[in-house]
């Protein structure tokens, strides 16, 4: 038999189901289709293969290529629906111009943007950040769209608590599940974060939009348009607005967090910037909060581990100056842990369980510290807390990340300890553009795909169980 080699399959029968050689002018018949000629993979473009059948006859199988079963589909192609196509579990499984989007069965495949496959049109599901809070998380995708799992609080789906999975620590939702806008239609959204009481992010009109558990989102009303950036603690609220001395403030307050004197929860309370010294950078973390004055940071809130920078005691409602070994550059906040990036090296306080050394410390019978204790970490260039963070990160010159605190869920090292006093590098974190840290697990971002690790007890890890992972596992965001 002649084979065609590098010829294309005539318009008129490129992919056509075929009988033998007359059906297909131009063209070889293989596997029943009409197909491209080959003897050698490059003769198919860089995504396709040469498939040879019994005969020794050779035909392109390429990605898009209508196929009938398997052995249609040269490896790693996969006949999905009729079409040769590439398995994926997330975008950056995908080519530039395809989208990985399941099957009316489920099969996970790339598909190119713009077509309409069997069961709906292809949905852009890259995600671009991600937060962490508590025991949920959530995605921002690549245009504006918002999915959420694990506990309800995260959840903005507007779904009743009776509907929901029960897991160990309530109701949650082990799948991502997209945001529900409420009454009328909201613009994209931008920044993100997710707290021990909702999640909040910014819209494209610079308005405050938030939801928690049995909600769907919409704007908060209190801060009004102009918002520059907001601020999260465990169970706070801190709205900065652009040009204004005063920013607003809301939450539990317990500890003086957010205004002084402590006090029951607060609405959306007024306080003045230069009063409280918050011209430039501020940070919450568990019930305490931070601000950096051109690299000189104080802190105030809660302190039973120190992490406000004086003698540990319950709480602290005046700035307290902590003393570094020079200008700050970066901080990160933690629950009960407090850290600055100087001189190219990470310093924290507060509960020896994160400050990320092994030495004993000065207080609290050894364990805890309000004086900066240095970090051994290689070069660092950011550091990463959260709100409800239980351990902390720093992030390393080529994407490197070195952590230290809970490891509850193994997700610092399967052989590790309960606790990682010193700092260690987390292969499954390497290469991510983002991290994103909660109460016992972490989460990173890949090429647009989300994978998290820890403990699983709400669903955290986006997986759909509730079991706890020390793999890095993928989040599958549903189109």
């Amino acid at each position: 038999m002649v084979l065609l080699v590098g010829a294309g399959c005539a318009p008129s029968s490129s992919g056509v189901r075929c009988d033998g050689p007359a059906d297909c002018p131009g063209a070889t018949c293989l596997f029943g289709r009409c197909r491209q000629g080959c003897s050698f993979d490059a003769e198919c473009g860089p995504d396709g293969r040469c498939l040879l059948d019994t005969s020794g006859a050779g035909a392109c199988a390429v990605a898009g290529d209508r196929c009938d079963g398997f052995a249609a589909c040269a490896s790693p192609l996969a006949c999905v629906d009729g079409q040769c196509s590439n398995l994926c579990r997330g975008p950056i499984d995908c080519p530039a111009d395809s989208a990985c989007v399941p099957n009316a069965t489920g099969v996970m495949r790339c598909f190119p943007r713009g077509a309409t496959p069997p069961g709906g049109p292809v949905t852009d599901t890259s995600i671009r950040q991600i937060a962490a809070g508590g025991a949920g998380a959530c995605a921002l995708g690549d245009h504006g769209s918002v999915w959420c799992w694990g506990s309800e609080v995260a959840l903005g789906d507007g779904a009743s608590t009776a509907s929901r999975a029960v897991c160990a620590d309530g109701r949650c939702s082990p799948r991502p599940t997209p945001v529900s806008l409420g009454a009328g239609t909201l613009p994209p959204l931008t920044a993100l974060g997710v707290s021990n009481t909702g999640a909040f992010a910014l819209d494209a009109r610079a308005a405050l939009v938030g939801w928690s558990r049995g909600t769907r989102a919409a704007v908060i009303d209190g801060p009004g348009p102009g918002v520059a950036s907001f601020v999260l603690g465990a169970d706070d609220l801190v709205v900065l607005r652009a040009l204004d001395p005063v920013f607003l403030a809301s939450g539990s307050n317990a500890f003086s967090e957010i205004a002084a004197p402590a006090s029951g929860p607060l609405g959306m309370t007024p306080v003045t910037r230069t009063a409280s010294g918050l011209d430039t950078t501020l940070a919450l973390g568990g019930h305490h909060g931070c601000v950096s004055n051109g690299g000189a940071i104080s802190c105030w809130g809660e302190n039973g581990h120190g992490e406000a920078g004086t003698a540990p005691s319950h709480h602290v409602e005046t700035m307290t100056a902590i003393r570094l070994f020079g200008p700050a550059t970066a901080m990160a906040l933690a629950d009960r842990a407090s850290c600055a990036l100087v001189r190219g090296e990470p310093w924290c306080w507060g509960d020896r369980a994160r400050v990320g050394t092994s030495a004993m410390l000065a207080s609290c019978d050894g364990g805890c510290t309000s004086t900066p204790v240095r970090v051994g970490v290689p070069h660092p260039i950011r550091l990463i807390g959260g709100p409800t963070a239980t351990a902390l990160c720093a992030e390393g010159p080529s994407r490197d990340y070195w952590c230290w605190g809970d490891n509850r869920g193994g997700a610092l090292g399967r052989t590790l300890p309960a606790v990682v006093l010193d700092p260690v590098m987390v292969n499954g974190l390497h290469g991510a553009t983002d991290v994103a840290i909660g109460d016992g697990f972490v989460c990173g971002l890949f090429g647009g795909n989300a994978r998290c690790a820890g403990i699983n007890t709400s669903g955290q890890l986006g997986r759909g169980s509730i079991t706890a992972s020390e793999d890095w596992g993928f989040v599958i965001v549903p189109p």
